[in-house]
């Protein structure tokens, strides 16, 4: 999961170096609640909720001014959403 995030960050070259890379990464994954055991986790080994929260980090991972949702938590936990 950590690399879906990663790889983004070096599309758009958002880190200089691969140790800022790597904790941008973490604090990506501690915003949207994703553990970092999961971080070397395959899609498919993850639930519906922890694969929108990695979607909503990538959403995040560019620094955007705003960020246009569609239903974004509908997919989460009833306890998260709250």
């Amino acid at each position: 999961m950590a690399e879906l995030i990663a790889e983004l960050l070096r599309i758009f070259r958002v880190c200089r170096t691969h140790d800022e890379e790597e904790r941008r990464v973490k604090e990506l994954m501690d915003t949207v609640g994703i553990s970092a055991h999961m971080a070397c986790a395959y899609p498919h080994e993850l639930d519906d909720g922890r694969r929108q929260r990695i979607g909503i980090a990538r959403a995040l991972a560019l620094d955007p001014d705003f960020v246009v949702c569609d239903e974004p938590i509908s997919a989460l936990d009833v306890s998260i959403q709250a």
